[in-house]
Order: C-alpha cells, then sequence, then structure tokens
C-alpha cells in the first residue's frame, strides 16, 4: 500500500519553527523516527502521521507548514 504524502510542504518554514524552539535536527529524527534533514532540504515529502508529529512537537497547528 503506498503512504500517502503531504503536498505543498514548506521545507523553509519546518526549519524554522524547529530552529525557534531550539532543536537539532537528530534530536527530531531521534524522538520521531524521521529524516527531518530531508525534509527541511525538499528532498522528501512527509506523509500525514509525521506532519502531525512534527505539529505536536513544534506546538503549531499543522497548517503552519503548507504553503
Amino acid at each position: 500500500m503506498a503512504t500517502n504524502r503531504v503536498e505543498n510542504i514548506n521545507p523553509e518554514i519546518l526549519r524554522q519553527c524547529r530552529e525557534q524552539i531550539g532543536l537539532e535536527m537528530e534530536v527530531v529524527d531521534k524522538k520521531l523516527k524521521i529524516k527531518s534533514g530531508a525534509m527541511e532540504n525538499g528532498e522528501i515529502k512527509p506523509t500525514f502521521k509525521q506532519l502531525e508529529k512534527i505539529a505536536n512537537l513544534y506546538q503549531v497547528p499543522e497548517w503552519v507548514f503548507i504553503s
């Protein structure tokens, strides 16, 4: 079964939100078991579940990342 990815994610916003709360990419990767660097570089798009986890960790609504 294919995993649905979220389109129109703004990688720069992902990075800015992470940096604003003072988290390193390695910490995010370990906590959420994702490749945040690849997402922030626009190489991969997060799944809906990953986006939900990122939003919860960064304490922002999911729509913030959509451009």
